[in-house]
């Protein structure tokens, strides 16, 4: 089966809206002028993905480069996440759950007898983009869910302090982050607080119900990737070929 693939060694940078730097330096945003493109496919470089190899760690390592970390393949690890106040999740989903989720993962491929670790980096409504090294290949939904084993693995960021939840019982300076972030979101000019209060609880609620979140007051997995994502401090999975920011594609839980 012939599939499109585009080279692009600079499609994690344009792709996702972070610079390479050197191993796990903050990345920087890129300046606005550099607008995100599709790539072009150009039809002589098409070849067959059945013949493509990448192992797992280099798959984690193109992982953190499209967060704008550079990590060679031999030190890729998710015990490594950490150090970029990262955390690595995995598990069994289906497409359109892990499309909620809103953030790039690694998917494994049942190409003939081999497997293959891909990145997933956007979602259209009859593709998928996926990264194999530094090359991108556009994949059609059916072809995708007919050789996706169902597995994945994806980073996300945690709270300032690596925390995976923040609740009345966090430390007074994530809570004030928490508080600080939501006025931000949600364009509240009011002075942030330290204190866990009922005020905080609804505008939790009200940026659960603007991002189509479970409007539960709990600030965990799903309401942190978002608070990320709005601030413009996580990757995030392209949706469409218009590369629509997250604010008005996200349909998460």
């Amino acid at each position: 089966m012939q599939l499109a693939v585009v080279m692009s060694g600079t499609i994690i940078a344009l792709t996702c809206g972070w610079l390479l730097l050197s191993s796990f330096t903050a990345p920087l945003p890129v300046p606005a002028w550099l607008i995100p493109v599709t790539p072009v496919v150009k039809q002589d470089m098409t070849k067959d993905i059945a013949h493509v190899v990448m192992r797992d760690s280099e798959a984690l390592s193109v992982l953190y480069g499209v967060w704008g970390y550079e990590v060679p393949a031999d030190s890729a690890w998710c015990d490594q996440a950490v150090r970029a106040g990262l955390a690595c999740k995995s598990g069994n989903a289906s497409l359109q759950t892990l499309v909620d989720q809103n953030l790039p993962w690694i998917a494994s491929l049942k190409v003939g007898d081999k497997k293959l670790p891909v990145v997933v980096v956007r979602v259209g409504e009859a593709t998928v983009d996926v990264l194999v090294d530094q090359q991108t290949w556009t994949l059609t939904h059916k072809w995708f869910e007919s050789v996706w084993t169902g597995d994945y693995l994806l980073l996300w960021k945690m709270s300032p302090e690596g925390e995976s939840t923040i609740t009345r019982d966090s430390s007074e300076e994530e809570i004030l982050w928490l508080e600080t972030m939501l006025n931000r979101a949600l364009h509240i000019s009011t002075e942030p607080s330290a204190e866990w209060r009922p005020l905080l609880v609804e505008k939790i609620k009200q940026f659960q119900k603007s991002h189509h979140l479970k409007t539960d007051g709990v600030v965990g997995f799903s309401t942190l990737v978002h608070l990320w994502q709005v601030a413009g401090e996580s990757a995030y999975l392209y949706r469409d070929e218009a590369n629509i920011s997250p604010e008005t594609t996200v349909k998460g839980k």
